[in-house]
């Protein structure tokens, strides 16, 4: 398996995606930084390592620092993209509440309600880069998605 490490970004900073086709990533790749990758709408098939799930429309995959992953999927999606480093985390935070705030990645895939989904969609629709409240908008979402239902792994990956 080719897999690529690919630098985002060294703070934190939330992006949206959208595509009127279905797209599948040519490789694995991994980022220095944490990611979050919420659909808001579509469906695509997330490898997290050696997983496989289904995420579907307000499902987030959480994809932890080095750790190679892609998706695909034959239909149109949009998305809700965010990353952010260790460094941004522990410049903020506590140990303590960084563990608490971090434990969301150990389930790869999460569902977010409806009520959730809107708050996360209006920081994302509100977000600019810098501004002094960002490590609070960080810790909403987390928030959120540590109190999301995970998804269960949707079957063992093939091997090539």
């Amino acid at each position: 398996m080719n897999i690529k490490s690919s630098f985002i970004y060294d703070d934190f900073r939330i992006s949206q995606e959208s595509t009127d086709s279905g797209w599948t990533m040519p490789y694995s790749h991994y980022h220095d930084s944490l990611e979050i990758y919420i659909l808001n709408s579509g469906e695509r098939i997330v490898t997290i390592g050696d997983k496989e799930y289904i995420a579907k429309a307000h499902t987030a995959s959480l994809f932890e620092s080095n750790t190679p992953h892609r998706s695909r999927g034959d239909a149109s999606f949009s998305g809700i993209c965010i990353h952010f480093s260790e460094r941004y985390i522990d410049r903020h935070f506590t140990s303590d509440v960084k563990r608490y705030l971090l434990e969301c990645f150990r389930h790869g895939v999460v569902k977010i309600n409806d009520d959730d989904y809107k708050i996360i969609k209006q920081i994302a629709d509100e977000f600019t880069v810098g501004e002094r409240d960002n490590f609070l908008k960080l810790a909403v979402v987390l928030n959120i998605l540590n109190k999301s239902g995970f998804v269960s792994e949707s079957k063992k990956k093939r091997k090539p």
